[in-house]
């Protein structure tokens, strides 16, 4: 029977992320705390707020958080690069602990806030690439093909509150 606490392997995964953004921002102190349940909703609580993803935009983030990050989301590399609009080969020549140019930040946090509040209502990343992939009618398309843009990110965070409320369209 797992433990109370226990979390899978993807949602593990993916506090490894974040524990690569914060240790460039020691902002949310996740680095060595156990990887829990508490940790994702605090991952989520924290990134809910706006100025602390400000404050974090500003700073650049190692080579190792996007290959991560991709790994997460399970996309193609093609994906990964219309998601990012910057090519992959860029980040995977870049040593794990090299810093990629800080006009990517804004759209790694835009991808983690959704991946975040997608965990929080889904419960796993596995569930929450399913439900990335799958055809919104509200949306009008699958809700990854909105992750580009920042405003899309928006889109798919509404509907992610719409889910998450209770809100069905």
């Amino acid at each position: 029977m797992p433990a109370k606490n226990a979390i899978t392997k993807s949602s593990t995964d993916f506090l490894n992320v974040m524990r690569l953004v914060d240790s460039r921002a020691s902002r949310l102190r996740i680095m060595h705390k156990p990887k829990s349940q508490e940790n994702l909703e605090e991952v989520y609580e924290f990134l809910s707020n706006d100025d602390n993803v400000i404050h974090l935009s500003h700073i650049m983030y190692p080579a190792i958080a996007y290959k991560e990050l991709k790994r997460v989301m399970g996309v193609s590399i093609k994906e990964y690069e219309r998601i990012f609009a910057h090519t992959w080969r860029g980040i995977a020549q870049k040593q794990d602990n090299d810093n990629v140019d800080r006009s990517y930040s804004e759209r790694l946090l835009s991808i983690l806030r959704i991946y975040a509040q997608g965990i929080a209502v889904f419960g796993d990343p596995d569930k929450l690439n399913t439900w990335l992939s799958s055809y919104s009618p509200t949306l009008a398309t699958d809700p990854r093909q909105l992750l580009d843009t920042i405003l899309g990110c928006g889109k798919v965070a509404d509907e992610l509150g719409r889910i998450e409320h209770g809100i069905l369209a």
